[in-house]
This record gives structure tokens, C-alpha cells and sequence, in this order.
């Protein structure tokens, strides 16, 4: 992540990482906080670089192989209220393609 923020954002903000099949449905996920709850979003100053890695569990009964897509955002854990980006999107799905076997 980038920060972009001029201010204090004031929240503590959960970053959802999915993995998403073919169809778009979510096959695996993990929520947390960026960088394994390290780097707070309250504390971002703009301009910073914030590595956020996340270890994606399977669903139960998610037997899928074949090519998927991984998509992210951010929330307020208070609301579940997820930000949205200019377009008005409230993710992104990250220009690779990752193969599950």
C-alpha cells in the first residue's frame, strides 16, 4: 500500500485479501490488519510504503483447480463499511492470474 492521506486517518482500517474462481467466487481469504497487525492505518503518513503479506485460507469444501484471480480492499471492522476507490469500486482485482492446483 501507499499512503495517500493528508490527515490522521482516525481509524484502524482491515485490508481483505480473497482469492476468487473463475466465476468470482471466493475459494479462499484472510482479513487483518496491514502487515500482520504491525502497521496500523491510524499511524500512516503520506507517502508511506506499507508491505501487507497475507496467508489466504481455503474455504471448507473448496475443491477447485484451475486459473483465479485475487481481489482486495479495506473495511472499517466497526461498520464492515468497505472504502471505495474514484471509480466507486470498493476493491481491486490485481492484474495476475494465479493458477491453483
Amino acid at each position: 500500500w501507499e499512503a495517500l492521506n493528508q490527515q490522521d486517518l482516525g481509524t484502524d482500517y482491515v485490508v481483505f485479501a480473497h482469492l476468487l474462481d473463475k466465476d468470482g467466487k471466493v475459494i479462499a481469504q484472510h482479513d487483518g490488519a496491514p502487515n500482520n497487525s504491525t502497521e496500523p492505518t491510524s499511524a500512516w503518513v503520506a507517502g508511506q510504503i506499507v508491505t501487507d503479506p497475507h496467508t489466504l485460507t481455503f474455504l471448507e469444501g473448496a475443491a477447485y483447480t484451475g486459473p483465479a484471480a485475487l481481489e482486495i480492499g479495506i473495511y472499517d471492522p466497526r461498520t464492515f463499511q468497505r472504502l471505495t476507490l474514484p471509480d466507486g469500486q470498493d476493491h481491486i482485482i490485481l492484474p495476475m492470474t494465479v493458477t491453483v492446483d
